[in-house]
């Protein structure tokens, strides 16, 4: 999957639409998943189809609290998802760590610099690897307030300089 998404960046989508096409049909959830975050990236996707397949991640998505959860909502960010549906206000708010994170990160899509501030204060959370998971969601944004960039600066400060994830920070400040 992560190699067919850089192919779709570079221009190299031919022939993926043969192979994920198929997957959708796959018993694994998470493979079915896969092949719609796929499909949805590949160049030349008209609007309707594309949303089709955002449709079906934010479905699958739904439910924070399965095996997939993470995985699913995760992939809904990154296909740019920015709705307020229930469970992922939900999560953002009550949910364990990483859920917060990546439900705040679907929140933040929508641009509204509130949501954004909303998944930034999660860089304050006491788990090294989860200020790293927020850093990382938030360098997937297209534009970081400036308050945010401060708070990047200040955590990436704070963190140990051996941290093996501090390559989040780096990104999302000069991504």
């Amino acid at each position: 999957m992560h190699a067919a998404e850089v192919l779709c960046w570079n221009g190299y989508a031919q022939g993926l639409h043969s192979v994920y096409d198929p997957a959708q049909n796959a018993v694994d959830p998470k493979t079915r998943a896969a092949a719609w975050r796929v499909l949805a990236q590949i160049p030349g996707t008209d609007k309707k189809t594309r949303e089709r397949y955002v449709l079906k991640m934010r479905d699958f998505a739904l439910d924070t609290h399965g095996p997939n959860a993470d995985f699913a909502l995760e992939s809904l960010a990154k296909m740019g998802y920015a709705g307020r549906d229930k469970p992922f206000v939900e999560a953002a708010k009550h949910g364990i760590p990483v859920m917060q994170i990546l439900a705040r990160w679907v929140l933040a899509n929508s641009g509204k610099p509130e949501d954004e501030a909303y998944l930034a204060r999660l860089l304050g959370l006491p788990e090294e690897r989860m200020r790293a998971v927020t850093a990382y969601a938030l360098r997937a944004l297209k534009h970081l307030q400036p308050a945010t960039v401060a708070h990047l600066q200040k955590r990436f400060r704070m963190e140990s300089p051996d941290a093996p994830d501090r390559v989040f920070y780096i990104t999302a400040l000069y991504y």
